[in-house]
């Protein structure tokens, strides 16, 4: 499950999250989010997990399929973001950042 992470003032939650976006992918059990106004195109998450993640059609990152790779892996690739617009939350909630 992929969902834009929704800037303040325009539907968020208090916590920064897009409201009513609970559901958590199959396989894995978590959720990422690309904020797009922090997304700079870089494309490290690509090459970090191309399986998961893709540069669309203005550059920004959007996810492919959440469950493509391990969790660690997906971990890895919104580490590896240069300006952290990638989140991921499990179960227990945020798991990165």
């Amino acid at each position: 499950m992929c969902v834009e992470r929704a800037s303040p003032g325009l539907g968020a939650s208090a916590a920064g999250y897009p409201q009513g976006v609970t559901e958590l992918s199959a396989v894995n059990r978590i959720r990422i989010e690309v904020d797009r106004d922090l997304c700079i195109g870089s494309g490290d998450c690509v090459d970090s997990a191309p399986e998961v993640f893709a540069l669309d059609d203005e550059g920004k990152a959007v996810v492919l399929d959440t469950d493509a790779a391990a969790v660690d892996d997906v971990v890895e690739a919104a580490r590896n973001c240069p300006v952290t617009a990638i989140f991921v939350i499990g179960e227990e909630g945020e798991i990165y950042p």
